[in-house]
Order: C-alpha cells, then sequence, then structure tokens
C-alpha cells in the first residue's frame, strides 16, 4: 500500500486538535505535504509544530503548485462546496469536514462530479465507521430489542466562543450565521447515527430557536443569525421514530453528549461517548425482565495511540478516506450518506418555515433532485 500525499485547507481548532495530531502517527500511510490558511500566524505555527514543508495563504496556489494527491477541507462550511468542486476538477480526491456542503443541490454537484472524474469523495462524521455504532447497528438487526418504536440523540454543548483553544485568534462567529449554527455543527452527529442505524428518515418536523441573540467572544459580539437550538422528529422506515435535541446550551450530566438511545417492544440500547474519555464508547443493552444492562465498551477502532488523543472520532473519518484513496474503494463515511443527512436538514428548515412536516420526497421533487 502507497502513502497518499495530502493537503489540509484550514487551520482552525479541528485541524490542530482533529486531523494532524492524529496524522503524525500514520506517516507511513500518508504524508501531510501541505497547509493553507488565510491567517499566516496560524500557517506559520502549525507548520512549524508539525513540520511541514509548504504552506498556501491562498487556495488555488495550493492546487496548481502542491503535489497533492488529495484535499482535506477543514474549512467554515459556506466555503465548503466551492473549496471542495475545485479540488476535484484539478483532479484531487476530497475529504470534507461537516457538513459536506450548505445545500442540497451543491452536495448532489459535488457528487457528480466526484463520479465522473474517478475521484473518491467523502464527508464526515462517519458514525458508521466507529465500532459502538457498528455493533447498535447489528443488535438492532438481530432482532434483539423485539419491534424497535423510537430513538432520541442528545448533542448539546456551550457554544464554540468558550473553546479554550481559539485564543484570540479562531473567531467563532461563523457558527452563529447562516450555514453554522448548532443542527449542522453537532445535530448532524445524531442524524448520521440514527438513520445509519435505524434506516433512512421519510419525513421531517422541526422547531429553532435563538434563545440568546447575541453572544461574545472575547470583546467582541457576535449576533446569532443561524439558530442555536433546535429539535427534530423524524419519521423513519419501517414505522420508526426519532428525536433529536441539539443546542449550543449548557449539557444534562445526565445525558452525555452525543447520547443515543433506541427503545424495542422487548428491550432498550443506548450508545454514548464515556465522561472525560471522549473516545472511548459505552454500548448498554437492556431487556425486558432483565435486572441489569449488558454493557461493551469500544474505542475508534484506530488503537489506543489515537484514542488517547482528542477527536479521535475525525480521525476515523479521514484515515478511512485515506485508504479508501489508496485502496480504490468507496469511502465509508461516503458523499451519499452525508447526502441523505442534508435531505434532513434541508426538510427540518423548510418545516420551520412552513410551519408543517415535510417528507422527503416531496423536498427532492420541489428541488429536482433524485436520489444520488
Amino acid at each position: 500500500m502507497g502513502k497518499l500525499r495530502l493537503a489540509i485547507v484550514g487551520c482552525g481548532s479541528i485541524t490542530e486538535r482533529g486531523l494532524l495530531p492524529h496524522l503524525m502517527l500514520e506517516r507511513n500511510r500518508v504524508e501531510v505535504v501541505a497547509l493553507c490558511d488565510r491567517s499566516e500566524a496560524r500557517l506559520k505555527a502549525l507548520a512549524e509544530r508539525f513540520k511541514i514543508k509548504k504552506t498556501f495563504a491562498n487556495f488555488s496556489d495550493l492546487l496548481s503548485d502542491s503535489d497533492a494527491e488529495a484535499v482535506a477541507i477543514a474549512t467554515p462550511i459556506p466555503l465548503h462546496h466551492q473549496q471542495a468542486l475545485a479540488a476535484l476538477l484539478h483532479g484531487r480526491h476530497v475529504y470534507v469536514q461537516k457538513t459536506i456542503t450548505q445545500t442540497l443541490g451543491e452536495a448532489k454537484e459535488l457528487i457528480r462530479v466526484a463520479r465522473e472524474r474517478g475521484r473518491v469523495l467523502s464527508a464526515s462524521p462517519g458514525q458508521m465507521l466507529l465500532p459502538a455504532y457498528r455493533r447498535a447497528h447489528e443488535l438492532v438487526n438481530s432482532g434483539v430489542l423485539g419491534k424497535v418504536y423510537m430513538a432520541i440523540g442528545i448533542n448539546l454543548a456551550p457554544g464554540h466562543e468558550y473553546e479554550a483553544l481559539r485564543g484570540k485568534d479562531l473567531d467563532p462567529s461563523w457558527y452563529f450565521r447562516p450555514g453554522g449554527g448548532a443542527l449542522r455543527d453537532m445535530g448532524i452527529y445524531s442524524i448520521h447515527a440514527i438513520t445509519g442505524i435505524l434506516g433512512r428518515a421519510c419525513r421531517v418536523t422541526s422547531f429553532t430557536s435563538c434563545p440568546v441573540p447575541e453572544r461574545q467572544w472575547n470583546r467582541k459580539k457576535i449576533q446569532v443569525e443561524a439558530p442555536d437550538n433546535a429539535v427534530l422528529a423524524l419519521e423513519l422506515e419501517q414505522n420508526r421514530l426519532a428525536v433529536i435535541c441539539t443546542a449550543f446550551s449548557a449539557n444534562p450530566e445526565i445525558l452525555h453528549w452525543g447520547h443515543l438511545a433506541i427503545s424495542g417492544s422487548e428491550g432498550t440500547l443506548e450508545v454514548r461517548r464515556l465522561p472525560d474519555r471522549s473516545s472511548r464508547y459505552e454500548l448498554v443493552l437492556r431487556r425486558i425482565g432483565e435486572a441489569k444492562g449488558r454493557r461493551e465498551e469500544f474505542g475508534t477502532g484506530l488503537g489506543e495511540e489515537h484514542d488517547r488523543l482528542d477527536e479521535a472520532h475525525v480521525a476515523r473519518d479521514l484515515l478511512d478516506f485515506v485508504d479508501a484513496v489508496v485502496c480504490g474503494r468507496q469511502a465509508g463515511a461516503s458523499a451519499q450518506r452525508a447526502f441523505h443527512a442534508m435531505e434532513v436538514i434541508e426538510a427540518a428548515e423548510r418545516s420551520v418555515q412552513l410551519g408543517l412536516a415535510v417528507k422527503i420526497s416531496e423536498l427532492r421533487a420541489s428541488k429536482g433532485e433524485g436520489d444520488v
């Protein structure tokens, strides 16, 4: 297996914590040949820290002058479509941080271009690459829960203005503007997990709000323009229902970030990240009549070195993409899964506008979008 030459676009917190430290552990598989960012200070700091030789302030220059075979895009969501499309048209394989694009139409275009150019296109989050979620899928399909009734996904966390890593040079304002928001930033994890385990969404109802209209980072005031508080109700295949709660707000101790619960006629199944161990997951299966649940613990599937670092779930997505490019296969965190997640998000947004439930099939028809 050869070594992939990779460039990273965007030198924010996800690159500093979730991409570069993990890639340094995999130098036999992938070489980071270039970084790109508009901030000269961020470029210099990360290039020196991780010993990366080439840096670019302009994305077009990277595509023209870098020998990277693949590009990882970790910029704000409104930039994803433009940058991913340019990279595909320049013959690069592309990995995109969540969400894949800002709109469903943009996502479909990327998938079409990647297919025409014979390039691998991958988009996080890859929840179904993680062993805990794969085990949950296996258990649901085994019938151990009986008839599955519903799922609940929780993604609550304080806003990015509270992150210590941001310091003075990583402005979080974009998270609160169009293209940002809690649903795209955090609720997307529950969308991928629930539809990955229980099947595709058919109809969506949503409620959103902005309880605090203005936030503050350092001394800067940030106007909240994208909803930072959302609840989605999903009708899934096989008469299954799901609820997703996501907000930039404090997380209850009893409901750890990313908590997923599935209820069936004969039992329940829960997946959660273990407290203070962000790369370890616990699955709890409890059948009716059992005094105690059966517990299983999982890592990310990458090994202990990765699991000791922050954001190992991000590395799970990216390293699968690396292997997919080298082996010539489709990525596990596929653009097709990301496309369906965007269908759910756009249906949720339309539901808020109309005050009605929105069918995914009607959403496609209204946009002239077929399946991908």
